[in-house]
């Protein structure tokens, strides 16, 4: 089977719909290189960010001409043997590495493993100045939110978080009930926030893995939480995932 599939013989498996997908058409030389560089933009990638550290703080590797190069991942099993407990993985845009790496750094996708690919650190400058493409977090699955996006932003320190608070008032949620609401019980999953017990809610249902055996998912916008709510009450958003944010509680 290998032999009459290049990519599951390079890889191992079928790539991820999406960024990796491309990354393996390239490794191929099926397409340029240079079709990797607008999808990069907004493709989001596995960075392994200093746990003690404040921000982003990547794992940086030194290439073979002794380069500086960001260490990134198009899906967690390309990670191997690098993931440690000094470092978690975190979700990042690829265009938000490149406008954090300093000059004169690079990026390596897929480090040891394929398929894989280094941005020289002039390719990571032009990186800097395109506007990114709006993508997915799960490869090959919907774009971004209106609320998702500002998290993204807000979270790499590029946004604020008054802008999150709007587009949560219309953003639609999962929330999860400990209790069946079919049978007309509702009784919404809390968890430990910054400031005592925070509303768990994810922007989809994917997002919920881990905790959706705690319960049954139901979706409401972030309005009718708060009017459902009624004290104030802090919420965070996809809670447990690179995504994550906290939401003070709503002004009287």
């Amino acid at each position: 089977m290998n032999e009459a599939n290049p990519v599951i013989a390079m890889m191992g498996r079928l790539p991820e719909p999406g960024f990796e997908a491309t990354l393996a058409a390239i490794r191929l030389g099926m397409v340029p290189a240079e079709v990797a560089m607008r999808p990069l933009t907004g493709w989001p990638l596995i960075v392994l960010d200093d746990v003690d550290a404040p921000g982003i703080a990547p794992l940086l590797l030194e290439g073979e001409d002794g380069a500086v190069l960001v260490a990134a991942f198009t899906s967690p099993d390309r990670i191997g043997a690098r993931a440690d407990a000094t470092r978690r993985p975190r979700l990042v845009a690829g265009g938000l590495i490149a406008r954090g790496a300093k000059p004169g750094v690079g990026i390596w996708i897929n480090p040891g493993s394929e398929p894989s690919m280094i941005v020289a650190p002039d390719h990571v400058a032009q990186l800097r100045g395109m506007t990114p493409e709006i993508v997915a977090h799960t490869p090959g699955s919907r774009p971004l939110t209106p609320l998702e996006t500002a998290i993204e932003a807000a979270n790499a320190g590029l946004g604020d978080r008054e802008a999150v608070a709007r587009e949560f008032l219309d953003a639609e949620l999962t929330v999860l009930s400990t209790t069946d609401p079919a049978a007309g019980d509702l009784t919404l999953l809390f968890g430990a926030g910054p400031a005592g017990d925070t509303l768990l809610a994810w922007t989809g249902p994917a997002w919920t893995h881990g905790v959706r055996e705690r319960g049954w998912g139901v979706r409401y916008t972030g309005r009718d939480l708060y009017a459902f709510l009624g004290a104030p009450t802090s919420i965070t958003i996809n809670a447990g995932t690179g995504g994550q944010f906290h939401l003070a509680p709503a002004p009287a």
